[in-house]
């Protein structure tokens, strides 16, 4: 039994509990005489549908999602906020009591003249409702703002309908959230009548907080606080963020959005500092006039509680002697100083922000190291065999690196025909692509893919074949190993302790041997020397049809695809593994896509809502089913919505 919402535009919108029979359903309906059961017909059972159940819902959105399609509404005023038909409803032909489902339109708050207040005062507040609900003389209004609870008026002119109550005072409203400088208080207007409050549309109301803006950026109290969206000004004198007062004036006090007027510290010189040796920074200080004659002490979160003197140079130029930092985590990282004055923990504004870097971090090798940018300063020194900054290193850094130094090989085995990548990994192998000159790979030459290159540590070449193709009456020859060379700029060559080895793949077996056509059968292959190269390089097919690759070793594993051919079952298919660009091997008949599972019946038909009912399902073609999962769709419309398959 279908659920249909007949409108301009019929839709299905669920399914009513029932057996489900095959049978042609009668296409003429029939209503009984007070037109409240509907009576469907097959060629053999009348059945009556479900009659609509409609529920009381708390909040009036939930209430309209029900009812979009069961041709009802929600009634507002009255008994209740319900879902209801409107013939149920005792005030429907008043305005806005009475909502048209199908609309989706629940009574809401517009907006509020103010949009939000200070904490510190209290007025009347007007709240926007355009679809508030006419009240009759006997009805009266409430505002409810938290636990405050005050009458509330309303309004109607061209058109507008507003709410007017008054707000809480300071003392009544919650304090401001620690990481937040405004607090949410939520707001309800009620309609009360002689059976009691319904809550006829709910949001939320914002009372700012000045002095809680500084949390935003502790280090830039005066910014944070005149940039705020709340129109807050500084007090320099009192080092305070107030609400905006135009009676207050002086130079102490800088405006709403004027954060150029803030007292402040900027322009650090220089902006690069290197870990483990200590260099001055000097920075500009601006709008310091209430400041004349104070000292200041600077400091970082990562030195904690160490913090310097300040020293005034000229009228506006500032510096401090630096900081001998320790830092390891990341090649680079934000340093951000506030600054104070000495005989207090006010801080003044502070935008002073130098980058921090360490040469060490991840330049583990001379190349690495020469590699860095310039700016940096950084040099390999041979004392300590470390990459540092140019004043820590007390002998002078060497004109080349090392030779390379190879460390591993991916793969360590690759097909005769080459044609596969290899990756070499090591150090000093360059500190650009055009510096790797020349790699053989146990003595055949290894094209260079200059896009895979990795500065020092990695270089991806392609292996040419082992030998030349024999004529076919010629055996085979014997495996070839050997090790791996990496020539690069300046004649520097570098050999590894492994080595690489050709070999011939030979796939003999695959199991299962036949599959559905729709394909997902996981077939294993086995054979000889099968994890030659890597399973990049690895692809299959059978007959023809893309096989996935799912596990590469002594065997492998793929996942067919599925059959699109004409002729199913199908003739016995090869087994294609392709090894790189240049090497094909084959297992000759070996697999066949047959006639996909089918069912043809199961039982038992029904269950309990709870489950733990044992289903049996009959049908054909089940041997080739690696896996079974069953999954049962629930029918009834109430027990599908949010409700997944269950397994």
């Amino acid at each position: 039994v279908l659920k249909v919402h007949l409108s301009a535009h019929p839709e299905v919108y669920g399914r009513a509990p029932g057996e489900v029979t095959g049978d042609k359903v009668n296409k003429n309906l029939l209503f009984d005489s007070d037109r409240q059961h509907l009576y469907i017909t097959t060629e053999k059972k009348v059945s009556e549908a479900p009659p609509r159940r409609l529920i009381d819902y708390p909040f009036l959105t939930e209430s309209i999602s029900v009812a979009l399609h069961l041709s009802n509404a929600s009634e507002k005023v009255g008994d209740s906020v319900r879902c209801t038909r409107k013939q149920d409803c005792s005030r429907s032909s008043e305005e806005n009591t009475w909502l048209w489902s199908p609309n989706q339109q629940c009574v809401q708050i517009q907006a509020f003249d103010p949009p939000n207040l200070s904490c510190r005062k209290t007025q009347q507040v007007d709240i926007s409702v355009p679809t508030l609900p006419r009240l009759r003389p006997s009805d009266s209004l409430q505002c409810v703002f938290g636990d405050f609870r005050t009458g509330g008026t309303v309004m109607a002119e061209d058109g507008r309908v507003e709410v007017t109550c008054s707000l809480p005072d300071p003392v009544e409203i919650p304090p401001t959230p620690e990481q937040q400088d405004f607090v949410s208080v939520p707001v309800r207007v009620l309609v009360n009548n002689h059976r009691g409050s319904i809550e006829v549309t709910s949001g939320e109301y914002h009372f700012y907080n000045c002095a809680a803006t500084v949390r935003k950026n502790q280090n830039t109290p005066c910014i944070s606080c005149v940039t705020s969206q709340w129109g807050c000004q500084w007090n320099a004198a009192t080092h305070s963020c107030s609400d905006s007062d135009e009676s207050v004036d002086g130079n102490h006090i800088v405006r709403p959005q004027q954060p150029e007027s803030c007292p402040q510290f900027e322009s650090p010189e220089p902006l690069l500092i290197p870990v483990g040796f200590q260099i001055p920074i000097s920075f500009q200080g601006r709008n310091l006039e209430n400041y004349m004659g104070r000292r200041f002490s600077i400091g970082t979160e990562l030195m904690k509680a160490t913090e310097e003197d300040v020293t005034q140079e000229q009228e506006s130029r500032f510096r401090f002697r630096g900081y001998e930092f320790s830092y390891d985590k990341h090649q680079e990282v934000n340093v951000s100083f506030h600054i104070k004055q000495s005989d207090s923990e006010k801080k003044i504004d502070s935008t002073l922000t130098v980058v921090l870097y360490n040469c060490s971090v991840d330049r583990e090798d001379c190349s690495l190291c020469k590699h860095a940018d310039a700016k940096y300063q950084c040099v390999w020194c041979s004392a300590t065999r470390t990459c540092v900054y140019r004043e820590l290193c007390p002998a002078p850094q060497p004109a080349r690196c090392p030779d390379p130094e190879i460390t591993d090989i991916i793969p360590r085995f690759g097909p005769l025909n080459g044609r596969i990548s290899v990756t070499i990994k090591g150090s000093n192998m360059g500190i650009k692509k055009e510096d790797v000159r020349k790699i053989t790979v146990a003595g055949v030459d290894c094209v260079h893919q200059e896009e895979r290159y990795s500065v020092s540590t990695s270089v991806v070449c392609e292996i040419g074949p082992a030998r030349r193709p024999p004529p076919f009456d010629l055996p085979v020859d014997p495996l070839t190993s050997g090790a791996v060379e990496v020539e690069v700029e300046g004649g520097r060559r570098g050999t590894s302790k492994v080595l690489f080895t050709y070999r011939d793949p030979k796939p003999t077996t695959v199991q299962p041997a036949k599959g559905p056509a729709a394909g997902g059968t996981v077939i294993t292959i086995g054979g000889e020397n099968l994890d030659t190269a890597t399973k990049d390089d690895v692809a299959v097919t059978v007959g023809g049809v893309s096989c996935e690759v799912l596990t590469f070793g002594t065997e492998i594993t793929c996942k067919t695809g599925r059959y699109r051919g004409q002729k199913v079952p199908s003739d016995q298919l090869p087994v294609t593994v392709r090894y790189g660009k240049n090497t094909t091997k084959d297992v000759p008949a070996a697999y066949q896509y047959s006639e996909n599972p089918k069912i043809t019946d199961y039982y038992p038909k029904a269950s309990f809502v709870c489950g733990g009912r044992r289903i049996v399902v009959v049908g054909n073609g089940f041997d080739l089913i690696q896996t079974a999962t069953m999954k049962v769709l629930p029918s009834a419309d109430e027990f599908s919505q949010d409700t997944a398959p269950v397994e």
